[in-house]
């Protein structure tokens, strides 16, 4: 069987700026577990000084039993 690759983009509108959601959601990262039910694990973060540029990986468990591995990288 071989592997798949897929790309997927998702972009989120909050009524915040930038750097506090951003303050808000790496003063805690590895507990986003415990919030987001879908999302198993987070590991590797990087985080650039100015946002753009920091990374992360995670692992997600769909309803049926999948895992979905991502890299995520965040733009400008």
């Amino acid at each position: 069987m071989s592997n798949k690759h897929y790309s997927f983009q998702s972009t989120w509108t909050i009524d915040a700026p930038p750097k506090e959601v951003w303050r808000v959601l790496t003063a805690t990262p590895f507990s986003w577990p415990d919030w987001w039910p879908e999302l198993n694990d987070v590991h590797d973060m990087k985080l650039a000084p100015n946002l753009a540029g920091s990374s992360f990986s995670c692992t997600w468990k769909a309803p049926i039993g999948y895992r979905l591995k991502s890299d995520i990288i965040i733009g400008d």
